[in-house]
């Protein structure tokens, strides 16, 4: 499946939906596009990384 991105050279391209964790871990697009719309990297919420725990009740948001 290929998603459509926004690099933050405000480049567009589409890109393997296996390769968003990729992109997203090395800063590299701006946005990318969600069933629901378009989402913007450091805005709106994204995966969590995959080595990260997940953090339970009053302490699983960080700042």
């Amino acid at each position: 499946m290929l998603i459509p991105v926004i690099y933050k050279d405000k480049r567009h391209d589409l890109v393997k939906n296996t390769r968003i964790d990729e992109f997203l871990n090395t800063d590299k697009i701006a946005m990318f596009h969600r069933k629901n719309g378009w989402v913007r990297v450091g805005v709106d919420p994204v995966r969590t990384k995959k080595n990260e725990p997940y953090l339970r009740g009053a302490n699983r948001r960080k700042g």
